[in-house]
């Protein structure tokens, strides 16, 4: 057969597969490079989105319906319904995948009305800090009329389930990252590069994690800290940094784009992430893609037991791991990690075996579409 004929019938077949929508409340935000892996990726020549607005100039090839911002715990209107129907059905979509719980309340009255599979995927704030609302609790027991519920670790799971919501709907499935080819081999150099990456945010602990790093830094001089992220936050992150006189060690690279994160990664040498329950809002983690990305680029982790972490970093085999609050213990482990190049390494190697074994895309996607009941469409 031709090449052209091929095309033919790939144009063919894609435009007879029942179509995927991908529903989002924003696209286009740095810290959720998930979604936009999820529209481009998860089942190309097949998805459509569906969003409330899009941010930071970004664009997709697939067809994508703007609707507007809408409040949280509002019920769809009509006309924003009826714009979404026709839009909807003129794709032929099957199958709807909302990212975050609080938005998908929002659609299961759509999707009854159309007959659409419904499929939430929870992420982080709305499995803990959403359900601290009055109301919310009632509404996430409606997700039991969905066709399955998509968590990334087993603490959200445990989380819903005490919730209420029915065990044979959840299905943890953690947000997965691409694998660079060929385990990363770092030189031994005369510094030791520590790197983090996460908003400035109080469960990101950015204040923790610099407070860790200063100590371990006083006694190795050799240390230095790259540190990508924005929020709240920055301009206290900034200040401490002035005020203990690191400018010298730590750079603040503010929000950075995705690729930028990526090449930082190849000059580190340990990932750091200081995660903890913010005692404000009990919005937690779910499983910090950082963390993961960190591991497929063979970089030793010291994290915190907080959320789903644990469900990855295998500590003293990985990385290690730390109480939530505890600078002296993390900054401990700097110092050991950043005086032993051998462990840095065996520790790194463990971690992207891992990673390329659980939390590689290919898995993530090849999870979701078997839940979602979707043909691959490479199988085709």
């Amino acid at each position: 057969m031709s090449n052209e004929a091929d095309k033919k019938e790939n144009l063919v077949e894609s435009a007879l597969r029942p179509k995927l929508a991908i529903v989002c409340r924003d696209i286009g935000v740095p810290s959720e490079t998930f979604i936009r892996k999820h529209i481009d990726e998860l089942y190309p020549g097949s998805t459509v989105t569906v969003c409330q607005t899009v941010q930071n100039g970004w664009s997709t090839a697939v067809p994508c319906l703007v609707l507007g911002p809408i409040t949280p715990a509002e019920a769809l209107n009509e006309p924003i319904m009826k714009r979404a129907e026709i839009f909807l059905k003129e794709h032929g979509v099957s199958t709807l995948m909302v990212e975050y719980l609080d938005l998908s309340v929002q659609w299961l009255e759509l999707a009854k009305r159309m007959g659409l599979r419904i499929f939430p995927h929870a992420h982080g704030y709305d499995v803990f800090t959403r359900l601290k609302e009055k109301g919310w609790a009632q509404r996430y027991l409606r997700l039991n009329d969905s066709d399955g519920v998509i968590v990334v670790s087993n603490h959200s799971k445990e989380r819903l389930l005490e919730l209420g919501l029915d065990q044979e709907k959840l299905h943890v499935v953690p947000c997965c990252v691409d694998i660079p080819s060929g385990p990363m081999q770092r030189k031994n150099k005369n510094v030791v590069r520590c790197l983090a990456v996460g908003r400035m945010v109080r469960k990101k602990g950015p204040l923790l994690l610099l407070e860790s790093f200063r100590k371990a830094s006083m006694v190795n001089p050799r240390l230095r800290l790259d540190f990508v992220g924005a929020g709240y936050l920055s301009d206290e992150a900034d200040r401490f940094v002035r005020k203990n006189g690191l400018t010298n060690l730590v750079t603040l690279f503010g929000a950075q784009p995705h690729d930028f994160v990526l090449r930082r990664m190849l000059e580190a040498d340990i990932f750091l992430q200081h995660s903890l329950t913010d005692e404000l809002t009990n919005d937690q983690e779910g499983l910090p893609v950082s963390i993961l990305e960190a591991m497929a680029y063979s970089l030793p982790i010291i994290s915190t037991r907080h959320a789903g972490i644990p469900e990855a970093v295998s500590d003293r085999e990985t990385g290690y791991l730390v109480a939530e609050k505890d600078t002296e213990e993390m900054s401990k482990r700097i110092l050991e990690l950043a005086d032993d190049q051998e462990r840095r390494h065996k520790m790194g190697s463990a971690g992207r075996q891992y990673a390329v074994s659980r939390f590689a895309w290919n898995v993530e996607r090849s999870r979701l579409l078997d839940i979602m009941n979707l043909s691959d469409p490479a199988s085709l």
